[in-house]
């Protein structure tokens, strides 16, 4: 309950209505997760989650990348990007270079 009347007085003092869509809010320059009672932060679990997906993501483009590649300028820059978001990270064709 008490965080049901924090709520109300976070949309009352900065008189947002609480039918706000999230357009709306951002022409208006407030943070819609706030108008929209979603204020609450990611615990660190949920944070680390994320940037495992993240860096997993960024890791399968840059495989896809590096197999397209041509030259092998090209994939010695792809694997040195690589390398700087996972330092164990091997690819096959890097490690016959």
């Amino acid at each position: 309950m008490s965080t049901n009347r924090w709520l109300t007085a976070i949309v009352q003092v900065v008189r947002i209505p609480c039918s706000l869509d999230t357009r709306s809010a951002h022409e208006m320059g407030v943070n819609c997760l706030i108008c929209k009672g979603l204020h609450m932060g990611r615990v660190e679990r949920d944070r680390e989650i994320a940037r495992r997906r993240t860096r997993r993501a960024k890791l399968k483009k840059l495989r896809a990348k590096f197999d397209t590649a041509k030259s092998q300028d090209e994939k010695d820059e792809i694997f040195a990007k690589a390398k700087k978001l996972s330092p164990f990270i091997s690819f096959e064709d890097a490690a016959q270079a």
